[in-house]
């Protein structure tokens, strides 16, 4: 994770002014509960909205999201048969609660890295989060065995149900395997061919910080859709002032071309932020640059690599390993209406969802 102090910072900041101090689409409430000693973020949304981003909200990322990419993706025609299916599954989320569900250690980014918990840690945590949030359902997004091998199972063990979410993609670059595939040597040599300047995170600039936003919004709200967390100008802040993220970049007479912005656990590396000059010529590389950038701080690290998800034949050509994750859901201090309709809901995706996500990223 962040140093302690960033996260300390992100988090008070978080409760007293809600999640929009950091998310421009992520109006929630936030507190924290202690689990094994460690902090964790619970999020909350008194109701959920369609502009809500997918990390706050269950509707837009299971129904909302999939949506936009159907109509980004699919010939108009297929994607219209949709949008009638959207009102009674949106109603039925509704009826389990799920749009008002506590989200736990949620740090309003595309990937929650988890750490390590105890079977009696997890236990006391549950039961503390049901007297808290008596009527609500509660969540853990980022479940994934490849991740967190013992997760899956521990939330299983005290009745947690786990609904497949997303297909995300994990790479270990210290094996030799790796490090000798093909577009990994070609990233490795674009990488160090000496056209651009590495800026780590030392060098960043306060005057850059407006540049990497809108590459990262051009990105990842532009081109691909505006549920995806909109970063506020105040995080991209606290990256830079107090390494929430890690901001590493390049320049190109002296203009930033792109970042990533970093998170680290014990075991892994992930890429919350990344963006680039969209008006450079695509032999630039920049995409291929900021991957490859990636993987070799990982390397140098000795941690794992974890690739989120998104273009699957990229990230498999450089290692990556497909991992089915899941988002965790515990009903059982419901009343029996929203627990069958959680039951119900649970059922279908656990069924169907696999199948359509591992077609999404064929």
């Amino acid at each position: 994770m962040a140093t302690v102090a960033a996260a300390q910072s992100w988090l008070a900041a978080a409760e007293a002014g809600g999640g929009e101090v950091w998310l421009a689409n992520g109006a929630c409430e936030v507190s924290h509960i202690v689990c094994d000693g460690y902090r964790c973020p619970v999020t909350a949304v008194s109701r959920s909205q369609p502009d809500h981003s997918y990390v706050v909200s269950l509707p837009s990322a299971w129904l909302r999201y999939a949506h936009v990419e159907a109509e980004r993706r699919w010939p108009k025609w297929q994607s219209a048969l949709l949008a009638p299916c959207m009102p009674p599954l949106l109603g039925w989320l509704q009826l389990a609660g799920l749009n008002r569900a506590a989200i736990v250690n949620n740090w309003l980014v595309s990937t929650n890295l988890h750490p390590d918990w105890t079977d009696a840690g997890l236990e006391q945590m549950t039961k503390a989060l049901v007297h808290r949030f008596p009527g609500q359902p509660l969540a853990m997004r980022s479940v994934c065995a490849g991740a967190n091998p013992a997760l899956p199972a521990q939330l299983q063990a005290l009745g947690w149900q786990l609904i497949p979410a997303r297909m995300v993609y994990l790479c270990d670059p210290s094996r030799p395997t790796v490090a000798k595939l093909y577009n990994v040597k070609l990233d490795r040599k674009l990488l160090n061919d000496g056209q651009l300047v590495y800026v780590p995170p030392g060098d960043i600039l306060a005057s850059d910080l407006a540049t990497l936003r809108a590459q990262f919004q051009d990105l990842f709200l532009n081109k691909y859709a505006r549920l995806n967390p909109d970063f506020s100008p105040a995080l991209f802040d606290l990256c830079h002032q107090q390494g929430w993220l890690e901001l590493h970049g390049f320049r190109l007479n002296g203009q930033m071309l792109g970042f990533l912005g970093l998170m680290q656990s014990e075991r892994w590396l992930t890429l919350p932020m990344l963006g680039y000059a969209s008006d450079q010529p695509q032999a630039l590389g920049l995409y291929r640059r900021l991957m490859a950038l990636a993987h070799e701080l990982a390397r140098q690290r000795g941690l794992g690599l974890h690739m989120s998800s998104g273009v699957g034949p990229f990230k498999r050509s450089r290692g990556g390993v497909a991992a089915l994750e899941y988002t965790a859901v515990y009903g059982q201090h419901l009343s029996l209406p929203r627990r069958l309709a959680l039951a119900g809901f649970t059922r279908v995706l656990q069924n169907a969802a696999p199948g359509v996500l591992a077609a999404a990223e064929a």
